[in-house]
């Protein structure tokens, strides 16, 4: 194959180092060997979903969402991987924010028929961080309802920010407009 011909059959793929391709399976392979994750990851992978939220228009893409009618249960799943000790998970979640994104899957999945048509689904959210590193470590968290309920009030934030700019323009901050295009500085908790 020439070059040419095998730059446009690549078109739109990654290509991996040979190192990063034994990284990541080693890592698959931690998530297979998980005793919980393959029961987690059941559910349909991939799910593009669209919605309206708070008057804005939304995309989000679930690594896997699980709607059990049957138990009144839906199920979401956020697979990460990191190369960092996955036992830090807690840390992580904080950090990267996790929480909020599988907060805003949540209110894509309400959008979805199945789960409308389900009378006060409960939701269940979880987070499979698998390790890069030796020894490749797997580790599942389940988010609480206190870190989702934190995350969807951010979700609103963004979503007021975002309308916001949209509307008046993205040259400068809510804050600078709001304060004459001054933004006020308060002492941080932590320094």
């Amino acid at each position: 194959m020439d070059c040419v011909q095998f730059v446009h059959e690549s078109k739109g793929k990654i290509v991996l180092k040979p190192e990063d391709y034994i990284k990541l399976n080693k890592a698959a392979e931690a998530v297979s060997k998980h005793p919980r994750s393959a029961e987690l990851l059941k559910g349909e992978k991939e799910k593009e979903i669209f919605f309206s939220l708070h008057g804005m228009k939304c995309k989000c893409k679930i690594d896997s969402i699980d709607i059990l009618p049957d138990e009144n249960l839906v199920r979401i799943v956020d697979l990460k991987s990191t190369s960092k000790n996955p036992r830090r998970i807690q840390n992580f979640v904080y950090r990267y924010r996790t929480y909020r994104q599988l907060a805003f899957y949540g209110y894509g999945a309400l959008s979805l028929p199945e789960v409308q048509a389900m009378k006060d689904p409960k939701f269940e959210y979880y987070v499979i961080q698998a390790g890069l590193a030796p020894p490749n470590h797997c580790v599942v968290g389940r988010i609480d309802d206190e870190w989702i309920q934190q995350g969807r009030k951010e979700i609103y934030g963004l979503v007021e920010r975002v309308k916001y700019a949209d509307k008046i323009g993205w040259d400068h901050s809510m804050e600078e407009y709001d304060n004459n295009y001054v933004i006020p500085l308060t002492k941080p908790e932590e320094l």
